[in-house]
């Protein structure tokens, strides 16, 4: 999945930048890169179910809502870069 991503991004497909979940340098709203993840998923409709593998009934770990982020992308035709957001 990440190789047909960044493949899609070499060739000039939209790229959607995301929250890197690891980032836990807070923003200038107080928002660690999981939450500002949480919160890109949010705005977009994105659910967690995007990830076949997401078994947890509480909060979602950032590994799940980034595969779930990546997944969707994929299905709507966009490149992504984590990070830088």
């Amino acid at each position: 999945m990440d190789e047909r991503l960044h493949r899609m991004e070499r060739e000039g497909v939209h790229t959607l930048r995301i929250p890197n979940y690891l980032d836990t340098t807070p923003d200038e709203r107080g928002q660690t890169g999981y939450d500002r993840l949480g919160v890109f998923m949010k705005e977009r409709d994105i659910d967690i179910s995007w990830n076949p593998a997401h078994t947890k009934v509480s909060k979602e770990d950032g590994k799940e809502r980034e595969i779930a982020v990546k997944r969707w992308c994929l299905a709507k035709g966009y490149a992504v870069r984590i990070g830088g957001c």
